[in-house]
């Protein structure tokens, strides 16, 4: 059995945010991951987010079966078990034995069968847990210290929203708006800013302004860390890339020289 074209794509996608300073957002953009199909390109971004948004949970959870130190694993099978441990754990429309079998197929397109047994009989220990046992990916010493300050109840709701996967929320203006409606994107109002739009459905890497990089994907907190900046002659925006917030200062004060710099050159658009 082939791996997937989503599970490869994922698993190369992961390896390269481990091993070099690549990010994730701009690989599920790469050729090669808009060429997958929109179901692909789906699943794909679901394995290779979760992967890294649930990441120290699913390596606690993995440990816990090995019988060696877990970092002295290779990197791709230890990317290979991230991504199975998560499906496992959090996708229930994905079939156990779909989940296990893929990642042991990556392990040995990654030339690395030695290593396919261990990866079958740790992922076959790994449970989703019961309700009573909420998953949490905070590292303990923030939950210790949260918990001190805020109480147990808030630092447990705290958790729950910090580990929600984000919504898709645009810039946008009326013009826009309308374009994208008619290429089957379905919007809302945002919850804090007048422009700010959230995607409720349809996919905006595919659309024509997304190509020709006419909107804006950007958070509403960034949004306002900008907005509440006060206008000005000379700005500076130090770790500026992708440059979404350099946008935002350029537009309120038109008049002004801004400087966006960005420490990383594979960050920076021109």
């Amino acid at each position: 059995m082939s791996v997937s074209a989503a599970r490869s794509v994922a698993f190369d996608l992961l390896l390269r945010v481990e091993t070099t300073e690549a990010y994730a957002t701009e690989l599920l953009h790469s050729a090669r991951a808009a060429a997958l199909s929109p179901v692909d390109h789906g699943l794909a971004t679901e394995i290779a987010m979760g992967v890294l948004r649930w990441r120290c949970a699913l390596d606690d959870r993995i440990a816990a079966h090995l019988d060696k130190p877990f970092r002295k694993l290779d990197v791709e099978v230890i990317t290979a078990l991230r991504m199975g441990a998560y499906q496992l754990l959090f996708l229930d429309r994905i079939p156990r034995h779909a989940a296990i079998h893929e990642s042991v197929e990556l392990i040995k397109k990654a030339r690395k069968r030695s290593a396919a047994g261990m990866v079958n009989a740790v992922l076959r220990k790994i449970n989703p847990p019961a309700a009573s046992s909420p998953i949490t990916a905070h590292p303990d010493w923030i939950l210790k210290r949260w918990t001190a300050s805020y109480g147990p109840k808030a630092v447990e709701r705290i958790c729950e929203y910090d580990q929600r996967a984000p919504e898709t929320v645009l810039r946008a203006d009326q013009a826009l708006m309308k374009e994208l409606e008619s290429q089957g994107i379905t919007l809302q109002p945002g919850k804090l800013l007048s422009k700010t739009h959230v995607v409720a459905s349809g996919d905006i890497t595919r659309t024509r302004a997304f190509r020709e990089k006419r909107l804006v994907i950007q958070d509403e907190a960034s949004q306002l860390v900008a907005l509440l900046l006060a206008q000005g002659e000379r700005i500076l925006d130090c770790c500026a890339a992708p440059g979404g917030k350099t946008r935002i200062l350029a537009e309120r004060s038109p008049a002004a020289i801004v400087v966006a710099m960005e420490l990383h050159p594979h960050r920076a658009e021109v």
